[in-house]
This record gives C-alpha cells, structure tokens and sequence, in this order.
C-alpha cells in the first residue's frame, strides 16, 4: 500500500511538471531550462534591472527622461552594431544596452546630442582599448569619467532616486554575477571613511547616497571588466 501511494504521488508530480511545460511551451518556451539560463544570465539580469529603474527615473523626472534613455541606448547599439558588422562579428548588443542605460541613469545633459556623444565615445572605446581582445575599462564609466570634463554636463545619477529598488535589484544582479566582494569592500570602505571622517552624519550620508548605490552595485560590477 505505500509503494502504491508513493508511485501514484510520483506519477502525480511528473503530470503536474508535464502540464508546466506545455504551459511554457505555450509561451514560446521549450523547456523550464530555456527560462532558467535567461535569468541567470547576468546580461539580461542587468539589462531588467536597468530597464526597471530607468522606468522608475522616467515616472519621477517626466518624459524628458525618457528620451535621453531612447538616445542614449539607441545610439550605444548602433555604433555596436555598426562595428561589429564591419568585423564580421554580429552579434545581439546586450552590453551596448547596458552601457548606453548606464549612460541615461548616471548623466545629465540639456541637450541630446550631448547624450549621443557620451555613448558614442562609450561604444568606440569598448572596441579600440583592448588588451589580449578583450576591453579592459568598463565602457559607460569610461565616457563618464572623461567626457564629463570637456562637455557641458554632469552628473545626475537619476539612477538612485529609490534607492529601495537599486539596493533589490542589485543584490539580485551580483547574485546571479557571483561578485559580492567588489560591493561589500566597496561599501565597506566607504562607509568607514565616512564614519571617521564625519562621524554619525556620515552613517546617515551613507544611507540616503542613491550615487553610491547604484555605482557600487552597477557600475563597479560589470560583467567583463
């Protein structure tokens, strides 16, 4: 009697997992493996992330917001695109989405061509500075850290208006990355220099700083550099 009970329970099980698969299969997907590899995939994991706060920046600063993300990732992947057609290596441009997200969430600019440039010069050194083929500085810090000084713009950081969301969103990014040190030392870090250097004002600069979030958890963790 329970050898019988355990097979019609085992029997049971595997019906219920055949049923979620042509459930999924509905949907386009062949198998539960195909949505487990997607989400745990760190390029798309960010790419979600970024999207979401994006969409939180958009629904606090209005539509303008919205359009400096549009040119910022439309030009990113265009000149990706357009360089990696010429070397015969298309390819889906996960990372010029990320880089040109990063871009829309990190500066502030009056004008759009002043977005395009940032991810224009963001993209083209990805593919110019390289050591052994691979880029070696992260391509949206980069055009951050430069351009910053030659161009009339700064940076805004409408990337951590809720720093709820970018702290979730963020552990769930280096969880799937498997990098946890580099935003734990880094935080670390920070927060004792603060605690030294201010005090118990610091520990509150510490909590409410949206920049340090979404850079520590974002920006330090990519996944290629």
């Amino acid at each position: 009697g329970k050898v019988k009970t355990q097979t019609i329970s085992y029997l049971g099980t595997n019906l219920e997992v055949a049923k979620a698969r042509e459930v999924a299969a509905d949907f386009g997907f062949a198998n539960f493996g195909v949505i487990r590899n997607w989400f745990t995939d760190v390029y798309n994991v960010m790419i979600v992330a970024q999207a979401i706060i994006s969409s939180y920046a958009i629904y606090k600063i209005g539509l303008g917001f919205l359009w400096q993300a549009l040119v910022a990732v439309g030009v990113a992947v265009a000149v990706d695109l357009t360089i990696k057609y010429y070397k015969h290596k298309l390819a889906f441009p996960r990372s010029a989405i990320i880089s040109g997200l990063i871009i829309a969430n990190v500066l502030a600019a009056s004008q759009l061509w002043i977005i395009a440039v940032f991810a224009f010069v963001a993209i083209a050194l990805k593919h110019i500075i390289k050591f052994d083929g691979k880029h070696i500085f992260n391509p949206a810090n980069l055009a951050l850290a430069s351009l910053v000084f030659l161009l009339p713009a700064s940076h805004g950081w409408a990337g951590g208006l809720s720093i709820p969301l970018v702290i979730v969103l963020g552990l769930a990014t280096i969880f799937v990355l498997g990098r946890l040190h580099l935003p734990a030392v880094f935080f670390g870090t920070y927060l004792v220099l603060l605690l030294v250097t201010q005090g118990a004002i610091g520990l509150e600069k510490f909590i409410s700083d949206g920049a340090m979030w979404f850079f520590g958890f974002f920006m330090l963790t990519e996944p290629v550099t």
